[in-house]
C-alpha cells in the first residue's frame, strides 16, 4: 500500500469532532423547544432544571438551524411567543455562527438568557446574553472559529 494512499483511508476514518447544541433551562417552569430548518423536529420537553441537546448539524436545503423554545406547549403551532436560537455550522473549517432572536414576544421577559461556546471547559468566543429577556440594542450575530458546543441557557 501507498503512503498516499494510507492517509487517504486515515482521513476518511479519522472522527471529525462535532460538538452539540443544547438548551439549558434553569427556569422553574417547563419548556418546550424545536429544531428547525427544512424539516421541524418533534417537539422536545425540557422541564425545570435539565436540559436538551442535540449534534451540532447542517441542512442540506437552507444550511442553518433554527432552536425555537416557548414557554408553550405547543407553541410553534400555536404562534406563541418564542426565542430562537440559530446557527450555521461548518465542520471542515471548523465555524460556527450564531444568532439570538425573539418572535410574537418575549416569551422571557424579566429572566436572563445567554448563550456561549464551549470548547475543552473554556469559552474563547463571543457570548450574547440577555439581560431581562429583551435583545440588546448592540446584538449580531456572533462567530466561533473552533470546534464548540453552543449552549442556550435560560433563567440563569
Amino acid at each position: 500500500m501507498h503512503i498516499p494512499t494510507v492517509i487517504s483511508l486515515l482521513a476518511l476514518t479519522a472522527p471529525i469532532f462535532a460538538g452539540s447544541a443544547i438548551i439549558q433551562n434553569l427556569c422553574s417552569d417547563t419548556i418546550y423547544s424545536w429544531s428547525v430548518a427544512s424539516n421541524v423536529s418533534a417537539q422536545h420537553t425540557i422541564t425545570p432544571y435539565s436540559s436538551y441537546s442535540e449534534p451540532l448539524h447542517t441542512d442540506p436545503i437552507s444550511g442553518g438551524i433554527a432552536l425555537k423554545v416557548s414557554l408553550v406547549e405547543d407553541g410553534l403551532v400555536k404562534n406563541a411567543p418564542l426565542v430562537i436560537l440559530a446557527y450555521a455550522w461548518n465542520a471542515t473549517a471548523p465555524s460556527i455562527y450564531y444568532d439570538l432572536s425573539s418572535v410574537f414576544g418575549e416569551p422571557f421577559k424579566g429572566k436572563n438568557l445567554r448563550v456561549m461556546t464551549m470548547s475543552g471547559g473554556r469559552s474563547d468566543c463571543p457570548t450574547l446574553e440577555w439581560i431581562g429577556g429583551s435583545k440588546p440594542d448592540n446584538a449580531g450575530t456572533a462567530a466561533c472559529f473552533k470546534d464548540t458546543d453552543l449552549t442556550l441557557t435560560v433563567c440563569y
